[in-house]
């Protein structure tokens, strides 16, 4: 049994489903090989994957990047002490997932608009547009959010 042969209606969650266990996966590698306190790290690997996730199967598959990004920062912030602890470290996992999921989105978006869908890296324009727009503009959403939470 290969991919294609799944019944159409399948194809949609399981590739939900894959693309958000491999963004986490990558999540906590990411996490593990970071060398600085509390495990903050300069570079999250699973922002490039839920970018290619997204270029090359389309907008349907962004909940499989929150699904991901959430299990994924859930448990860097989770605070069990009480009710209220577990309610805001919830929120904080979402408000960071809904920022990951944004900024892979936009991203697309702007390489889509100002590139096209093919021949991204077949110039060097457009391989400059893609680290400006997919690396520079779209994790820009992404920054706000921890930041919104410190205020």
């Amino acid at each position: 049994m290969t991919f294609r042969s799944l019944p159409k209606g399948l194809l949609h969650p399981i590739a939900v489903a894959v693309i958000a266990v491999v963004y986490y996966t990558t999540g906590e590698l990411g996490r593990f090989l970071a060398s600085t306190p509390n495990n903050v790290t300069p570079v999250w690997p699973p922002d490039g994957f839920a970018l290619a996730a997204l270029l090359i199967l389309g907008y349907r598959v962004w909940p499989g990047v929150l699904i991901g990004s959430f299990f994924a920062d859930i448990w860097a912030v989770l605070d069990n002490t009480n009710a209220n602890s577990v309610t805001i470290s919830i929120l904080t996992a979402s408000m960071i997932a809904g920022g990951t999921t944004s900024s892979a989105i936009i991203s697309n978006f702007l390489l889509h608009k100002f590139v096209g869908s093919h021949h991204l890296f077949d110039r060097p324009q457009n391989v400059f547009k893609f680290i400006v727009m997919g690396g520079m503009i779209g994790p820009i959403v992404s920054l706000r959010v921890p930041i919104l939470m410190n205020l």
